[in-house]
């Protein structure tokens, strides 16, 4: 039996170095499903992928 499935996030925000911390920060403890730079990348990374979260 396995344990619970780690959420699946995507991240959107404009400073690709911010994107890179926060992704280092998480990497292990969540899924990621992708990165935006902007909310019009966000868009369609949210509907292709459907993340759990969406961190802004």
């Amino acid at each position: 039996m396995s344990g619970p499935r780690s959420p699946s996030i995507v991240l959107v925000d404009d400073h690709e170095l911010f994107r890179s911390g926060v992704r280092a920060e998480l990497e292990g403890r969540v899924e990621i499903l992708g990165e935006a730079g902007s909310v019009e990348e966000a868009v369609g990374l949210i509907l292709e992928r459907k993340p759990d979260v969406v961190l802004l």
